[in-house]
C-alpha cells in the first residue's frame, strides 16, 4: 500500500516570517522591516524598548525566522543572539 503523506517539518513556517538584518542597519530601520512585515505594532515603541533594555547595540546581522506571536523581549533576544 502507498504511504499516506504525514505533514513534514518545515510547514510550521507559515506561523512565522523572516527577516533579514544586514550589516548597518540601525535597529530603529530592524524595527522598521519588523513593522512592515506585521511581527510589532509600532516600529517607534519597540525601538524605545530596544534602547531601554540595552539590545539595541547588541542586533546582529542575519536571517531571522521570528513567531508571529512573539514578544518584543523574545524577537529583542532572537535579533542579539548568534545561533
Amino acid at each position: 500500500p502507498a504511504a499516506t503523506p504525514t505533514a513534514s517539518p518545515g510547514q510550521e513556517a507559515e506561523d512565522s516570517i523572516i527577516i533579514q538584518v544586514v550589516s548597518g542597519d540601525t535597529s530603529y530601520s530592524v524595527c522598521k522591516k519588523l513593522q512592515e512585515a506585521g511581527l510589532i505594532d509600532d516600529a517607534a515603541s519597540f525601538n524605545k524598548f530596544l534602547v531601554e533594555e540595552d539590545y539595541d547595540n547588541y542586533i546582529n546581522p542575519g536571517v531571522y525566522d521570528i513567531p508571529k506571536n512573539a514578544t518584543y523581549e523574545e524577537i529583542a533576544v532572537l535579533l542579539t543572539t548568534k545561533v
